[in-house]
């Protein structure tokens, strides 16, 4: 099988390498990169042998998987799992002392992995990621605006209860000519207008005056 891969050169450079994964071939397979599918120029390969380790990195929705110490990144999670299991394959054949591959045998190889590429979706131009972080959404309760603001939070100056004499039925001027008719039965009506002094005498034969 063969595809692109992200490969790791160092801590800032990373590259995009057509790899082929050859058939083994006496007691050792090959990894083989090329710079693009016309697999013209070798760039570099990895000798595979009973003892070779490939392993994946573990991490959400990671793609990424090791051959010895090249560190390669598929595209999708199903294209990785692919290509770790064609390794597989080929280091059981290698442990085992499998005879070479021939025409046939390389036949059904390509039928096997193109089927289970197109049942696992790792053709797909776009692959489906699930979300790293879950929209979870949080009921937040406010508590109530304290006494004399809105809900807007702007301060509004509360109503004063209506205690004026009109809302107690009460005219706030009053003439003097209705004033007799709130006085009692017997009452005389006060001449507030009067300035003149009302005097007595008392008992002493003194006079005073209001």
């Amino acid at each position: 099988m063969a595809g692109y891969l992200a490969h790791h050169d160092d801590s800032s450079t990373a590259s995009v390498l057509y790899c082929e994964l050859q058939p083994q071939q006496g007691d050792k397979g090959r990894l083989v990169m090329y710079d693009n599918e016309n697999c013209e120029d070798c760039l570099s390969e990895i000798i595979l042998t009973p003892r070779t380790t490939c392993t994946e990195k573990v991490g959400i929705s990671c793609t990424c998987f090791t051959v010895e110490q090249h560190l390669f990144s598929a595209r999708t999670i199903a294209e990785r799992k692919l290509w770790l299991r064609a390794l597989s394959n080929i280091k059981v054949k290698l442990q085992h002392g499998a005879p070479e591959a021939d025409e046939e045998a390389l036949r059904h190889y390509r039928v096997a992995i193109l089927e289970h590429a197109r049942t696992t979706g790792c053709n797909d131009s776009q692959a489906v990621m699930d979300a790293l972080l879950r929209r979870h959404v949080k009921q937040i309760e406010f508590p109530e605006m304290p006494f004399g603001y809105s809900q807007d939070g702007f301060f509004a100056e509360p109503l004063q209860p209506d205690v004026s004499l009109h809302a107690m039925g009460v005219p706030a001027v009053m003439s003097l000519a209705k004033q007799p008719e709130l006085a009692g039965a017997g009452d005389a009506p006060l001449d507030l207008e009067s300035e003149t002094p009302t005097s007595f005498t008392t008992g002493g034969g003194t006079s005073a005056a209001l």
